[in-house]
């Protein structure tokens, strides 16, 4: 896990690098002859010029008011705002993600866009305008608005190739006064690897094998402090392809040793990840407000307090803190920028410019939505925000000489494969093995050599270099005459609904279907608000409250009506959760199934028949019963839960139970409920009573220690009769291997529907995805024929099955769906034809997840380990959660005030309130 997650942060900051390359073999030479600003495409003397911005989807509602004020400013021009989600969108096996191809989409769909793409392969390439030319002609341009050494960040080649928006650049904090005890002068802005590492050295101290203080907290286990020792040996593993590097030449290996006694006298500290909340001792943060750490990153410090224009306001220390850049290694490492590009195949070249030019004067991104260091580029924006009077002194110097000062530029993007090596070796070294650095190094050599194999394997297409042109946008409004309707992407790929959206456009060009795939609110979204803004969506869920309910519309008479759509292509069950009252509020489209998992060895030896879903709850406990067998390390269990809370709700559903009530603010427990009380009682004796299943434990209590859960390693091992899983899931199929790998199995695995006989199918055990017309729509025929349509399409199961039984046996689902998936159509396809049982009216089938636990799983901690009347601890559970439900409503986002006010002996894990409003003040989150 710490290696994963050293690598996790190398990979991070290198994606923000870019620089100037050597221009790629084969590619044409940028135009030396560019139009500039004072040069207008002719068509433009007839009419209105349009040129098109490529922006993601989540940051439509920021440059659409932006795009509006600028046509306001220039009527001559009209900005089209093109999806960034669809030029980005790859679909087809083996895809090009190289730089250059990568950049390519973008610049051959859109006139302007983000600059996120445009690596150091591509710059000065035919694929960007060079922007001096345009900056030269246009006086309108402050070049010194910007930061000193901010236009520079891509000025190679000779040519400019980005406007810069925001620069990202991270800086070093340092405990003044271990400094001064250590006898070492505050370090200066330019000091090299060797230089920071030799103050950890005197800065760490030790009180035998037990280090007092640290010297530098390295979060990246060691990579960074290597690559930059050997850098200033002129080994730069950075500029080096992996065919090239011998990990175990001399410079590495005495690298590595180096790397390790650093971490051995304390210099370095490498945080040790695990699972849990952290503890002062663990801590990082907490360890540097203690003063046992003397140099350390912000940009890894956990942060509170308020936000500020700088981003998060750092916490206060109990002594003084200074700042300073961190030494260099390349660009991209704790710096890098982002901004605006123009493609070199506008037809535009004027109006491009002109329009980034005036999106950098923008705020376009919140402060701070990047982390500390996000800085405007223009001194000017950074006024207007007040970034500088929320920065200290000493590191708004920290930010400018870092600014003014960049890295080298690479040459190329790094090989990521290198970094894995170099990561995989050190954590040799340094984690439990304590291998020797030469027999680390040559096993990270063979890692590294087998990948480069794998790799060959696949031909790398060959990027096309050539010149490109911008096609035409894609119309963003409705044709004059045809009829909009606004359709929610919620939880779908808009990049694919509009790919759909066009097929549909061609079968009825009447309709024009604008996919909208963020909207903001100021807290999650709920049907009814999704409603009142579209004129039909899809939703995760069926209709859960009467709220729901009423903001949709009933579909039935549309049904009724279309002759061409029969309603019995649905299956009973997906209907069910969809209806009330005799009408059809929602079309399902897919649907996700549990399944009972066994063991087919263990069912052959016990001579035990495939599990059927009729099956009811003492069929299961029988074969539980057979099944179970052995005593200590050795027991072969009946059943083994791997869901945990969701298996127990399962059979609580199966005894007629209904654990909660209502939905969203209005769920209330249901725990006295005696079926609810039945359904428990039964499978706690699953453990208690019957021994065929291992014992139960619930961690609810904010000081549990926590508990080692053996439940995969049981089922791994053969020692699981049963499981509840969706498909093979992480046991893999019959072939004796788990997915995803692991030691070979050596029993089969069997997948068969739920044990369903007692209850049928309930809300909780089938997840529907489906589709919805508003009640308040105007359009709503045309929604009718879009929802259809897109029933019939099998692009967007994501691994669930149709709710269509035509298009589950379509070649077009069966083409792109996986055996298992498969397999678990086939094996429900009868109990599919029986409605399954809803919820009570309001009844959410995930409402349980509303609560705070904390009650409930201390009434049945307490009927396991104190022998306390089960009936007894729910009632008092009762109280408290509607207590608590109660207080929620009243005054919500206060958990933790409500949860005491409840009960003052309150241990759950609810410690804090959330910030009033999460984020900058005023600031609407986008969801979707």
């Amino acid at each position: 896990m710490r290696r994963l997650l050293s690598l996790f942060l190398l990979v991070t900051l290198l994606a923000a690098c870019s620089g100037a390359p050597d221009q790629p073999a084969g590619t044409p030479p940028p135009n030396a002859e560019q139009p500039t600003a004072g040069v207008t495409d002719p068509s433009s003397e007839e009419g209105q010029v349009t040129i098109s911005f490529a922006a993601w989807d989540y940051e439509r509602q920021i440059y659409e008011p932006l795009a509006k004020k600028f046509m306001d400013e220039n009527p001559g021009i009209k900005v089209a705002l093109v999806p960034l989600d669809d030029l980005m969108n790859v679909s087809e096996p083996n895809a090009d993600y190289s730089p250059l191809t990568m950049l390519r989409r973008i610049v051959s769909g859109a006139d302007t866009a983000p600059a996120f793409a445009a690596a150091p392969e591509t710059l000065g390439s035919s694929l960007l305008l060079d922007l001096k030319p345009q900056m030269d002609a246009d006086p309108a341009f402050k070049a010194d608005d910007f930061l000193p050494g901010a236009l520079e960040q891509y000025a190679v080649k000779g040519g400019t190739w980005v406007l810069p928006r925001y620069l990202n650049v991270q800086v070093l904090s340092y405990n003044k006064d271990l400094f001064k005890k250590a006898g070492l002068p505050d370090p200066k802005a330019g000091w090299s690897w060797t230089d920071l590492l030799g103050a950890a050295e005197q800065l760490a101290k030790k009180s035998g094998s037990k280090v007092d203080t640290y010297g530098f907290l390295d979060t990246s286990g060691g990579s960074l402090p290597l690559i930059g020792l050997l850098q200033e040996q002129d080994l730069d593993l950075l500029k080096q392809s992996p065919q090239d590097i011998q990990l175990d030449r001399s410079e590495i290996v005495d690298g590595v040793k180096r790397i390790r006694t650093l971490v051995d006298s304390g210099a370095l500290f490498r945080p040790q990840y695990k699972e849990g909340p952290p503890t002062d001792v663990t801590d990082p943060s907490q360890m540097i407000r203690d003063g046992h750490i003397a140099i350390w990153g912000q940009e890894y410090v956990q942060i509170d307090g308020p936000m500020a224009a700088g981003g998060p306001v750092a916490p206060t220390y109990d002594f003084p803190v200074g700042k300073v850049p961190y030494p260099t290694i390349f660009a991209g490492y704790y710096g890098g920028s982002d901004g605006f590009i123009i493609s070199a195949g506008t037809a535009h070249p004027a109006e491009s410019w002109k329009w980034i030019e005036f999106l950098s004067r923008q705020q376009t991104s919140q402060p701070g939505q990047f982390g500390p260091g996000s800085i405007p580029a223009r001194q000017s924006l950074a006024d207007e925000a007040g970034f500088w009077k929320d920065v200290d002194e000493q590191t708004a110097a920290a930010y400018k000489w870092a600014i003014a000062h960049p890295a080298p530029l690479p040459e190329r993007t790094p090989d990521y494969t290198v970094f894995g090596a170099i990561s995989s070796a050190l954590e040799m070294v340094l984690g439990q093995d304590k291998k020797d650095p030469v027999k680390a190094l040559q096993e990270a050599q063979k890692q590294m050599e087998q990948q480069i194999a794998d790799a060959q394997t696949t031909p790398t297409p060959t990027p096309n270099t050539g010149p490109v042109t911008v096609a035409t946008p894609e119309p963003q409004d409705a044709p004059e005459g045809a009829t909009l309707v606004k359709f929610s992407s919620n939880a779908y790929n808009p990049s694919d609904l509009r790919q759909l959206s066009r097929a549909f456009r061609d079968q009825h060009p009447e309709i024009f279907v604008e996919i909208k795939a963020t909207e903001v609110y100021t807290e999650p979204p709920t049907m009814q608000q999704v409603a009142k803004t579209n004129d039909c969506f899809a939703w995760y869920t069926p209709p859960q409250s009467d709220a729901d309910f009423s903001a949709v519309l009933d579909l039935q008479p549309l049904f009724d009506a279309d002759a061409s759509f029969p309603q019995s292509d649905f299956p009973a069950a997906m209907l069910a959760p969809y209806q009330r009252s005799g009408g059809l509020f929602g079309m399902p489209y897919a649907a996700t199934l549990r399944t009972l998992n066994y063991n087919k060895t263990a069912f052959e030896a016990a001579g035990i028949k495939t599990p059927v879903y009729q099956w009811k709850a003492d069929d299961f406990l029988a074969a539980a019963q057979a099944l179970t067998k052995g005593e200590g390390d050795k027991r072969q269990y009946g059943f083994v839960s791997i869901g945990g809370v969701q298996d127990m709700m399962f059979f609580i559903n199966q005894f007629g139970g209904q654990i909660a009530t209502g939905s969203s603010r209005e769920t209330r427990p249901n725990f006295t409920d005696p079926k609810v009380i039945e359904g428990i009682r039964w499978y706690l004796d699953l453990a208690g009573t019957h021994k065929v299943m291992p014992p139960l434990k619930f961690s609810y209590r904010r000081d549990d220690q926590g508990f080692e859960d053996k439940s995969y390693e049981i089922v791994q091992s053969g020692r699981a009769g049963m499981w509840f899983d969706q498909g093979y899931g992480m046991f893999g199929d019959g072939g004796g291997k788990p997915i995803g790998g692991g030691q070979p199995r050596n029993f089969e695995v069997g997948i068969a529907p739920l044990p369903i006989g007692a209850n049928g199918l309930t809300g909780g055990d089938i997840y529907l995805r489906g589709f919805h017309i508003s009640a308040q729509s105007q359009q709503p025929q045309a929604c009718w024929e879009w929802i259809k349509f897109l029933s019939g399409d099998a692009r967007n199961m994501y691994g669930a099955i149709p709710a269509r039984s035509s298009l589950l046996k379509s070649d077009a689902f069966i083409k792109q769906a996986t055996p298992d998936t498969i397999a678990i159509a086939e094996i429900y396809t009868d109990a599919l034809k029986q409605a399954s049982r809803q919820p009570s009216a309001g009844g959410d089938p995930n409402a349980f997840y509303n609560f705070d636990t904390y009650w409930f799983f201390k009434a049945l901690s307490d009927a396991i380990d104190k022998k306390v009347d089960l009936e007894q601890g729910l009632a008092e559970a009762q109280k408290f959660t509607t207590a608590y439900m109660d207080c929620m409503e009243r005054t919500p986002n206060k958990p933790a005030t409500c949860a005491n006010q409840t009960d003052p002996s309150y241990q759950g894990w609810s410690t804090e309130d959330p910030p009033e409003n999460p984020g900058q003040p005023g600031i609407a989150v986008p969801r979707g």
